[in-house]
């Protein structure tokens, strides 16, 4: 939902019966976000659609920010662990937390992802500490 509380993207997806920490690709024909324009990113899980009493939701302010040339060198030429940091520097929330959840998949043993993405969530400002030792479960496909 953008500034003037118009949808600018609406979805559904069907959740495996698995708990876990999901992500989701938008297809390519949503409409992209504007630069330095506020949304409301919005999100309801329904459990029951006959009964919506024990929706669960969740809603918060994004926003795309746009890099300076500096700083895409610097994302290009660093490691996927260096991005993060970068990352959490800029306070680009999604694209830190989309490259650590990818290594944390692709190396689950290795203690420093761990460490770090426990370490993200379970921080004061985050306060995730309940999801950060919940599974990644590979999902989801958007429904046309």
């Amino acid at each position: 939902m953008d500034q003037d509380e118009e949808y600018s993207y609406q979805t559904t997806f069907p959740l495996k019966q698995t708990a876990g920490i999901i992500s989701f690709q938008l297809p390519p024909e949503a409409p992209p976000l504007e630069p330095n324009k506020t949304y409301t990113w919005k999100v309801a899980i329904i459990c029951d659609r006959q009964s919506r009493t024990e929706d669960v939701f969740a809603q918060e302010q994004i926003q795309l920010i746009e890099l300076q040339p500096e700083q895409i060198q610097q994302l290009e030429t660093a490691t996927p662990l260096e991005q993060v940091a970068l990352y959490g520097e800029l306070g680009i929330w999604y694209d830190m937390m989309k490259i650590l959840a990818e290594l944390r998949r692709s190396q689950p043993n290795y203690p420093e992802l761990t460490l770090t993405w426990n370490k993200l969530l379970q921080s004061t400002t985050v306060g995730l500490n309940d999801i950060a030792p919940k599974p990644l479960i590979a999902c989801c496909t958007v429904e046309d």
